[in-house]
C-alpha cells in the first residue's frame, strides 16, 4: 500500500455519498470510487493521512483476522509519512493530479521505488 500521488488523466465519474460510520464519520472504503475518495479528502473531516490509515486496517482485518486470505503480502512503511506530505501539499493548494493522497495497491509483482 502506498500512499501515493500519481499523475493521472481523464475525467473522474460523479462521486457517490460515500457511507459513513455515524460514530466517527469515516467513510466505508470498501468498494470506494477514486471520485469518492477525493470527495472525502476535499471535506473538513478527510484527510489522506485518515485514508490511509483506514485502508491499513482493513488489510490487517482481512490479513491478520477475519477471512485470514492474506493477500497483501508488503506494506509500504513509509505510507503514512507519505500521506501526511500530500495533506500538507493539498492544504497548500498543490495537488498532483485524481490520484492525490488516495491509497493505491499495486499487485506484488510490480516492482516500485519505494519501500
Amino acid at each position: 500500500l502506498a500512499a501515493s500521488a500519481l499523475p493521472a488523466t481523464g475525467a473522474a465519474p460523479a462521486p457517490r455519498n460515500p457511507t459513513t460510520s455515524p460514530q466517527d464519520k469515516d467513510p466505508d472504503v470498501s468498494e470506494r470510487t477514486i471520485a469518492d475518495l477525493q470527495a472525502y479528502l476535499q471535506s473538513s473531516q478527510g484527510s489522506s493521512r485518515r485514508l490511509c490509515q483506514l485502508y491499513l486496517d482493513r488489510i490487517a482485518a482481512l490479513n491478520a483476522k477475519g477471512p485470514a486470505i492474506n493477500a497483501v503480502i508488503e506494506l509500504n512503511p513509509d505510507a503514512l509519512t507519505i500521506a501526511d506530505t500530500l495533506d500538507k501539499e493539498r492544504k497548500a493548494g498543490k495537488l498532483r493530479g485524481p490520484l492525490h493522497g488516495i491509497p493505491v495497491l499495486l499487485k506484488d509483482n510490480i516492482d516500485t521505488g519505494d519501500k
